[in-house]
């Protein structure tokens, strides 16, 4: 799951259902793309040479004037470099791979365990083999499609795909272990299946819409991560209302509860309160999700009781029974973790991770401890949550970096007391996909609306179902009508800021995209 080498880490991964500590919506893409294309690994040279052929080429103007033709050259060149990502090449570290992928061999995959999410929830609802293999095909080439063929445009791409020297089409073999990536006990449940195929029914109106296949390759691309990043949050939402122990009711189901706007704050408003409960709530249930995998590793221990030993030697100590062993037996703690598949930090050593047990469990100045199974799962859980680095850490930062990436959680730095609000930007992609997905050039807003609220559960007003009353009943906020109708008024605000509505004679409003909001509308 990312972390092959580490088989702790993939059970863990697999019952959690994420262990990335960071998710960058360019590499959650990029991950994606690198399964159904062939990747160079000396990508860095190959965006040199495209930055060396640009600056040894001779560029012909019609201006006579030298220091005018150096200008424009230094433009062009200034422009080239931002436009085929060599910007973020120079400027970033290496080792982020953070880089535009213009063609195929391009792609600069990690090894996180957010390379194989998307590509596992793709395949997650088909069952059949031969189906499968049709639908790696049929995504290939509209993924193609979608980002590198350039024959009927006429943008700037089609001067990089020139000098890249990109082949007019492509077809790859599909090797087995490409379609062998799975997504471990998640692959199981009732939700994956249904996210699954929810996830298929909208990527393929994406990469097929007319409308954003005549946009530039940054549009594409930019709306891709986006969309990437979306279903990244929809499986830690779907993963926090889903668990093995229980299914929650639908007054208990963790919604998004969004502002209207970035900007409208208060500070002392209700539904800014409300968010900001409703982030904290989302939190949690990663906590809970914790608990449950540590309760259940050592629920599969025979022995009732555990017992620690501090050895003079700073090591320590298991004695528990197994069903192997009736007589309790000795057991080094890095080989009792080892063999109940408890997940432990993967950026500190072994001798560092010790030091917090002994810390944890001896602190005391005593050289023996006796635990239940139970309690002694609790103590691990306190002690995971509060190391930097553990999966603990790396689960609960997943949810902010990928919402933090898609402009759609505030305020973007280290701020415990983060909300869910309407950006220009993410309000702008959720009217496009809406109307991809309704295959629609306009809509009206209030149908928009209801879209989110039952597409992704993003709640910006009271509904008539007192669907997000009942939520905030249960977290313990307060959202009244006048709190409604201003945070409604403040996402209509933004989208106007967007270019993305029109105002209708009767007081009504129609969602649009950008390009097409020009001149005079006429239904």
């Amino acid at each position: 799951m990312g972390m092959e080498n580490n088989n702790t880490e993939t059970r863990f991964s697999e019952y959690v259902g994420i262990s990335s500590p960071e998710t960058p919506k360019y590499l959650i893409l990029i991950n994606y793309l690198s399964r159904y294309f062939r990747y160079d690994k000396g990508f860095v040279a190959r965006y040199e040479e495209i930055i060396k052929w640009q600056n040894d080429s001779n560029i012909i103007t019609e201006e006579s004037d030298l220091n005018a033709k150096e200008q424009l050259r230094q433009s062009f060149q200034a422009y080239f470099e931002a436009y085929s990502g060599y910007d973020a090449l120079k400027k970033s570290s290496r080792t982020k791979k953070r880089f535009f992928p213009l063609t195929p061999d391009m792609l600069t995959p990690s090894a996180f365990n957010l390379r194989h999410l998307l590509f596992a929830l793709q395949f997650a609802s088909i069952k059949s083999k031969d189906k499968e293999i049709q639908e790696y095909k049929t995504t290939q080439k509209q993924l193609y499609d979608f980002l590198y063929d350039h024959s009927n445009r006429a943008d700037i791409h089609r001067i990089i795909q020139h000098i890249c020297g990109m082949p007019k089409s492509f077809e790859d073999e599909i090797s087995n272990n490409r379609l062998e990536i799975k997504f471990g006990e998640q692959e199981k449940q009732r939700y994956f299946d249904k996210l699954s195929k929810k996830f298929n029914t909208q990527l393929h109106k994406v990469l097929t819409d007319r409308n954003l296949l005549h946009t530039d390759f940054y549009t594409r691309m930019e709306f891709l991560c986006t969309f990437c990043s979306l279903y990244v949050l929809e499986f830690l939402l779907a993963r926090t209302n889903n668990t093995f122990e229980q299914v929650y009711d639908e007054s208990k189901r963790n919604l998004i509860v969004c502002k209207g706007s970035v900007n409208w704050d208060s500070g002392n408003d209700a539904f800014h309160k409300a968010s900001q409960s409703n982030y904290v709530n989302i939190r949690s249930r990663f906590s809970e999700i914790m608990k449950q995998y540590y309760l259940r590793q050592f629920g599969r221990i025979e022995s009732p009781k555990i017992k620690l030993i501090l050895q003079d030697s700073g090591k320590i100590q298991v004695y528990y029974k197994t069903k192997a062993d009736s007589n309790e037996k000795p057991r080094d703690l890095s080989h009792f973790l080892s063999e109940n598949n408890l997940a432990i930090s993967t950026r500190k050593n072994t001798s560092d991770q010790l030091s917090k047990f002994r810390e944890r469990f001896f602190s005391d100045g005593s050289s023996e401890k006796n635990y239940t199974k139970d309690d002694f799962a609790m103590e691990f859980y306190n002690l995971q949550k509060k190391t930097q680095g553990s999966s603990v850490a790396k689960l609960v930062s997943t949810l902010p970096t990928t919402a933090r990436d898609m402009n759609f959680l505030f305020p973007q730095n280290n701020a415990r007391q983060k909300y869910f609000a309407m950006s220009g930007d993410i309000a702008e992609f959720f009217v496009r996909l809406y109307l991809i997905c309704n295959e629609q050039n306009f809509g009206y807003f209030d149908d928009f609306i209801h879209w989110l609220e039952n597409e992704y559960l993003i709640y910006v007003r009271l509904d008539d179902k007192n669907i997000l009353r009942k939520y905030l009943r249960n977290i313990n906020a307060v959202v009244s009508e006048k709190d409604s109708n201003r945070n409604e008024a403040a996402f209509v605000q933004t989208l106007l800021e967007a270019n993305c509505l029109i105002k209708l004679s009767d007081s009504g409003y129609l969602v649009v995209t950008p390009e097409k909001k020009e001149g005079v509308f006429l239904l």
